[in-house]
């Protein structure tokens, strides 16, 4: 995500958990290590945890009501975050091996994120590929034991063979091919690359096209929002909501709508 690095301390870290609860965050998802797009440099399971287990700690103590996900896609960890209680674990390789299935079906009450990455490979018919291929997870998972009511779908946006591409804008339309799977969907743009393709933004000026973005893909059927701005997030969800649910009848006029 945009802001890694910015939160390492751990006054600024407590700061920021503090700003997000407050905002209305339903979830915090820490991170021990970037797969952004142009290359990564992996670090060691012992390291990713050592960074990740403080945050864990204190969103367990201290904000009890929030969710706590893990972003990893390392077995190891995996495995230390399970022991230490977290809600849900997002693995950007979509529980690829037997063994992360295996895990993942000893805890019942544990939600998975299965995330399509493309970076490997090119499709044909973009839709149709990422269709196949969660049709594909979703029947892996479930043979290995895992309840299809603990899955959430992502698309992967910003993980295509071409970093930034156009491919991105093609899963931001056709997020509603994937309704048919009847599955939470999530929605992960938040300032990323799109921004700078389309605009020339930079990372701290993508707010505005991230919110347009969400937008459509919320009213399309994405409806987890992981984001770094919660407060805006929340304020265009509520509008959104509202302007949905909205009627007005004008009395002894019949009904308008």
């Amino acid at each position: 995500f945009y802001d890694g690095g910015r939160y390492a301390q751990t006054d600024a870290m407590i700061a920021q958990i503090e700003k997000m609860v407050a905002a209305g965050a339903d979830i915090i998802e820490p991170g021990g290590q970037t797969t952004k797009p142009g290359g990564f440099v992996e670090v060691e399971p012992d390291e990713e945890w050592r960074r990740i287990e403080p945050v864990i700690k204190l969103i367990k103590a201290r904000y009890p009501q929030v969710a706590v996900a893990v972003d990893t896609y390392k077995l190891p960890v995996m495995e230390r975050a399970l022991a230490a209680g977290v809600d849900i674990i997002n693995d950007v390789n979509g529980f690829e091996t037997a063994a992360k299935r295996h895990l993942l079906s000893q805890y019942h009450h544990v939600g998975l994120v299965t995330m399509h990455s493309s970076r490997g490979h090119e499709y044909h018919n973009l839709t149709a590929g990422m269709v196949d291929f969660f049709r594909a997870n979703l029947q892996a998972l479930q043979a290995a034991g895992i309840a299809a009511e603990r899955i959430c779908l992502d698309q992967g946006i910003g993980y295509a063979k071409v970093a930034d591409g156009y491919q991105d804008f093609a899963m931001m339309n056709n997020v509603a091919a994937l309704n048919q799977f009847q599955r939470p969907i999530m929605v992960a743009i938040s300032r990323k690359g799109f921004g700078q393709r389309l605009f020339n933004l930079p990372k701290d000026e993508r707010l505005g096209v991230t919110l347009i973005a969400e937008a459509a893909m919320y009213l399309a059927g994405g409806r987890v929002l992981r984001v770094h701005d919660v407060e805006a997030t929340r304020q265009l969800v509520k509008l959104l909501d509202t302007i949905k649910q909205s009627y007005w009848t004008l009395p002894g006029h019949g009904e308008q709508q």
